[in-house]
């Protein structure tokens, strides 16, 4: 860990000048949702741009059966990776939190098959160098094992029906694309969140003025604990966002999870409920609650362009500070499915449909886009 952070302290560190670095930060903790198993991760790169290279190619590979599971080139590639920030961030920031970022990131969400998945993953890269004709260089590395640690099991963080999964399991999410460093190091804490919001029968988001955050389906609602746990950390005094839509241009880094509360659940695993109702955490530092006992309600204050729950589990005792983990909840129903229009991508656009029947689930991970009942 230690020789991986300095690599991090600081964006003048440039490493030498005839290799690249890259590295998976975190192994991989398969989870499974809807029949297949989730593999996440990150790939972080030294700056290979200031050798002339540009990345053309990655294989992942299954290093037992030496076979390629997925390649990415053009768009395919272009589209998973993120280059370095302009202007890059100071030291100031990326010790106090940032989301700008020092150095290439590639993001990869592999869903396979159970039979599969693999135990170890490496790389191959493929660069060509525009300063030479655009002569190709290979590269393999990013070795990494997969950490086959059980996800953990927990109950969900809401109760009734309509409830909707949004920007989870899937690479283009804002959550997944999204390393903050912090403390000098790269983390990713939204690896695996999700931001939940209720529709009504009608398939409503909210009934009356869309501006006003009491008229939305979800503000309000309880928020309660997913499992048995210690209330570790919380933040209060943030504004519920008014009119709904407006997110303050000068918001501070510690209040954009708005009012928040943070729960351990054992093994080092810490959940964070987000964007709460100013004055509604009903809990405190230190005291112990059980699964299902009310910690606030449903709002829309930090950064938050309308009412709704972000909920994520990491492995340390801070929104920013800490690394995401995979969970499965224990118990679900799939009652429907929501269909972004991708020429417009806004909630009014969502096209949502009924299943017949709903569809039982236990210890799996919720998809993306779908309505659910608890």
């Amino acid at each position: 860990m230690v020789s991986f952070l300095l690599f991090f302290v600081s964006c003048s560190v440039r490493g030498n000048s005839d290799s690249v670095t890259m590295k998976v930060y975190s192994s991989p903790i398969p989870v499974s949702s809807d029949g297949k198993i989730n593999i996440a991760y990150e790939i972080d790169f030294s700056l290979y741009m200031e050798q002339g290279l540009r990345l053309v190619q990655v294989d992942i590979i299954d290093n037992a059966k030496g076979k390629v599971i997925e390649s990415y080139s053009k768009s395919p590639l272009n589209s998973r990776l993120v280059l370095p920030s302009s202007p890059i961030p100071t030291k100031e920031e990326m010790w106090d939190g940032t989301k700008k970022q020092c150095y290439p990131v590639l993001y990869i969400w592999l869903k396979l098959e159970p039979s599969d998945v693999p135990g170890e993953i490496s790389h191959k890269f493929i660069f060509v160098n525009e300063q030479s004709n655009n002569v190709q260089t290979v590269m393999k590395g990013a070795v990494t094992q997969i950490n086959n640690v059980a996800p953990i099991i927990i109950s969900p963080p809401m109760r009734g029906q309509g409830w909707l999964s949004l920007e989870t399991t899937e690479l283009f999410t804002h959550h997944f694309k999204n390393e903050v460093t912090y403390r000098n190091e790269p983390l990713h804490p939204e690896r695996f969140a999700i931001d939940y919001m209720q529709i009504d029968l009608d398939n409503n988001f909210f009934v009356g003025d869309e501006s006003e955050n009491k008229s939305w389906i979800c503000y309000g609602k309880e928020i309660i604990a997913v499992a048995d746990g210690i209330i570790t950390a919380l933040h209060k005094g943030v504004a519920d966002n008014v009119p709904v839509g407006s997110v303050p241009e000068d918001l501070a880094v510690i209040d954009m999870a708005g009012n928040y509360v943070i729960q351990d659940i054992g093994r080092n695993h810490f959940v964070a409920y987000c964007h709460m109702i100013p004055e509604s955490i009903q809990v405190s530092i230190g005291q112990r609650v059980k699964k299902g006992d009310v910690l606030g309600l449903i709002g829309n204050s930090g950064m938050s362009g309308a009412p709704h729950l972000h909920f994520q589990i990491t492995n340390g005792n801070s929104f920013i500070g800490s690394d995401g983990l995979p969970y499965v909840l224990d118990a679900f129903s799939i009652t429907g499915y929501a269909i972004l229009d991708q020429d417009e991508g806004d909630l009014g656009d969502l096209i949502i449909s009924k299943y017949p029947e709903p569809i039982y689930k236990e210890n799996e991970l919720v998809e993306n886009l779908k309505v659910l009942s608890f």
